[in-house]
């Protein structure tokens, strides 16, 4: 039993818990279609005992093992024989080579969507990275509208700051799954204000990661709202470094367990 708890426990590892069984292969064998009934349940128990051992696809050259995994136990002596043939001896271990060939395609499978995954991350990222510095370009156009405040630029300034308001409220309703408008008023003044202090694009996109990093799936995720972000505390959120949550609840990055200051339903 101490045997088969420690095959068991081999699957633990990273690897594919389970293999493709092909029917029709394994019936047209010659060698499965003359072994017993008895042979078949054991040989499957084999093949099955292979693909969880660290060494995945093979077995310990050693009947006695053999005849317990098997379930065949006194019987594997008359029987074992003919289930032994369809595994080869390499380096002291007994080889399964379909079960070989298996391992290596699920691992060749593998690495193809990982490559392709990797592939289409950067593409999305490249797309994200453009998209950023069009808005960007354009918030700085704005910015120097509203500190000029000429009337001659006072309409391309209000187009350009629609834009980017526009731009960061999609940001956090993407960070957040949240709807919220980017015609709210209140949202507007809150953005207007931060951009008349003379904080960028770049910097509202960088407190909006911040704090979903600390707030988002734990207890302070309600506060992931434009009035606690935009708000009067804008620049020492921009300045705070990025903290992981590590607990659900988030209580490790609660004010009064990390020493700062409290926050409030207005943040």
């Amino acid at each position: 039993m101490a045997v088969i708890k420690n095959i068991i426990k081999a699957n633990d590892m990273e690897k594919a818990p389970a293999f493709q069984f092909y029917p029709k292969d394994f019936i047209v064998d010659i060698d499965v279609q003359t072994m017993t009934p008895e042979q078949r349940g054991g040989y499957i128990m084999l093949l099955a005992y292979a693909w969880l051992q660290d060494e995945q696809g093979t077995l310990p050259n050693d009947d006695e093992t053999l005849a317990r995994l098997s379930g065949l136990n006194d019987r594997w002596k008359e029987a074992g024989q003919a289930i032994k043939s369809k595994f080869e001896l390499q380096n002291g271990r007994l080889i399964n080579p379909r079960l070989i060939k298996e391992k290596i395609k699920q691992q060749e499978r593998r690495q193809k969507c990982s490559k392709a995954g990797k592939i289409s991350a950067e593409n999305k990222q490249q797309k994200l990275n453009e998209q950023l510095t069009n808005v960007q370009q354009t918030f700085n156009m704005g910015t120097i509208d509203v500190q000029q405040n000429t009337n001659s630029s006072s309409s391309s300034s209000s187009s350009s700051s629609k834009d980017v308001k526009k731009h960061i409220v999609e940001y956090l309703n993407k960070k957040t799954d949240k709807k919220y408008k980017q015609t709210n008023q209140k949202t507007n003044k809150l953005i207007q204000a931060r951009i008349n202090d003379g904080f960028k694009l770049e910097e509202f996109l960088k407190v909006i990661d911040i704090k979903t990093k600390e707030w988002l799936n734990t207890d302070m995720e309600k506060y992931l709202r434009p009035e606690t972000l935009f708000g009067t505390k804008f620049e020492s959120y921009l300045n705070q470094k990025i903290r992981e949550p590590t607990s659900k609840t988030g209580h490790d990055n609660i004010p009064w367990i990390t020493g700062e200051k409290h926050y409030t339903e207005d943040g």
